[in-house]
Formats: structure tokens, sequence, C-alpha cells
């Protein structure tokens, strides 16, 4: 929690548990679908796309 305060304030800790468990929930999910696929993207291709998706959602921890 700390990292998210530091990096994005004006949070409330229950927004940041939420976001912590919704991206590690979600990462886990992204990941373990990828390494299933018959042909998945390249690696660096993913990892943008999963980076850009984290930076949304940390996003939302300040707005209103």
């Amino acid at each position: 929690e700390e990292i998210l305060r530091t990096r994005y304030p004006g949070g409330t800790p229950d927004g940041y548990l939420m976001a912590y468990d919704f991206l590690f929930s979600g990462c886990t999910g992204a990941v373990s679908s990828w390494l299933e696929e018959k042909e998945p993207m390249p690696i660096d291709q993913f990892a943008k796309q999963l980076s850009r998706f984290c930076e949304s959602v940390l996003n939302t921890l300040t707005e209103d």
C-alpha cells in the first residue's frame, strides 16, 4: 500500500487494497491465459499490454 500511496496520492486505504487485489488476480489470470494459448502474442507485446491495463486501474485511485 505504501508504494501505491506514494505514486497515487489521494486514494483511500480501501481503494489501495481493492486495486492491489484486482491487479493481482487480473494479472495472474492474464498470465495463465497467455501461457495456455496455442500461439501466444510475443512476450514484449503481452508485457506492454498488461502494463497498460495495470496503469489504467491504478489511475482510478486518484479520481473522484
